[in-house]
């Protein structure tokens, strides 16, 4: 039997890396903003992975931004490696927004010292269970900075408006083969778990509708 060995694509073989990688990282940080928020009825049993992907879902979300903005090429941001803490010190340096206590709190927590002693990531320190006890909290924070932090791209939002989450609560006409995938009641309780105390999203969603009223008033606008 012939087994098939997995190949993967990295920045080392694959030339169009560096200009695919800030999308990806927003995608994937959305997958696990997504899965965050998905897993919220089962908090009291899988509050570990509901804070691990808050965590990832920060991440990437930040290295996104540290690119698009022009900060970071994507090698340079690999090389932050997965230290929150850095990263969020990184974007400080373009905006002001990530100077905020308690989002350092929880980088600093998540990142350890890198001697073994990181408090989240591993969870096995004694104060891991403060995981439970913070959940909400953890929610409420990834909520105002995975959100917030998308706003923040691209001053268009055009980033923000081709999102699946923008097409799961307006008619963007860009990812709707996204809604495709699910049933209506699927839709419909994703969307009850994405908007549940989430006090960011109307702005998100604001966002989104202001993109695309603008994208229709450019279509309409006679040429010259």
């Amino acid at each position: 039997m012939t087994i098939q060995t997995l190949s993967i694509q990295t920045e080392e073989n694959n030339s169009t890396y560096p200009t695919f990688a800030p999308h990806q990282f927003l995608q994937n940080a959305e997958i696990d903003y997504f899965t965050m928020r998905l897993l919220t009825p089962y908090a009291s049993l899988l509050y570990t992975k509901i804070a691990h992907n808050a965590a990832e879902c920060l991440e990437k979300v930040m290295k996104a931004f540290l690119i698009m903005r022009g900060q970071k090429t994507a090698p340079e941001v690999e090389k932050l490696g997965h230290n929150l803490e850095n990263i969020r010190i990184e974007c400080i340096k373009i905006d002001d927004f990530f100077n905020d206590p308690n989002l350092e709190d929880f980088c600093k927590n998540y990142s350890g010292d890198k001697k073994g002693n990181e408090v989240l990531r591993y969870g096995y320190i004694k104060n891991t269970k403060g995981y439970g006890i913070n959940l909400d909290s953890i929610i409420q924070l990834t909520d105002k900075f995975f959100l917030g932090t998308f706003l923040k791209i691209d001053n268009l939002n055009f980033a923000v408006s081709t999102s699946n989450l923008a097409s799961l609560f307006y008619p963007t006409n860009f990812q709707n083969h996204f809604l495709e995938r699910f049933t209506p009641q699927a839709i419909s309780q994703m969307r009850i778990l994405m908007g549940s105390n989430n006090q960011y999203l109307d702005g998100f969603i604001k966002a989104v509708e202001q993109f695309c009223l603008q994208l229709e008033n450019n279509k309409k606008a006679p040429t010259q």
